[in-house]
């Protein structure tokens, strides 16, 4: 079962952030100005609804604990555990958002900005 509107937006907005505030830590201009144009497309209703459809509880839940692996390994320095993390969970998340049949795509609807703080 997809997540909710509500949790998906929060979830979402935290997920961008911490995406963000990884590419930042390079402090390389280029990367940064990749990041940022990937979260513009992460607001658009194809995105949207490849996400939520995909994104279920336990889907959630693996990704922070695919967030928390990849900041400890960060925080350690520990660059080739960073790199494996990092593509395990990029991969991971393309899978699940690229495997579904095109026919259960729900139709485009009206979304606010996920920029916008969550309540």
């Amino acid at each position: 079962m997809a997540l909710f509107p509500n949790e998906y937006f929060a979830g979402e907005h935290w997920d961008a952030g911490l995406h963000l505030a990884i590419f930042r830590a390079t402090k390389n201009a280029l990367l940064i100005d990749c990041c940022e144009a990937i979260n513009a497309a992460r607001n658009q209703p194809d995105w949207y609804r490849l996400k939520q459809r995909s994104l279920t509880e336990a889907r959630r839940q693996q990704y922070d604990g695919d967030h928390s692996a990849i900041v400890a390994a960060l925080l350690q320095r520990d660059a080739e555990a960073a790199r494996r993390l990092l593509h395990g969970h990029l991969t991971r998340v393309r899978d699940n958002m690229l495997s579904l049949p095109k026919q259960d795509i729900p139709s485009p609807v009206e979304l606010p900005d996920w920029r916008e703080r969550p309540r």
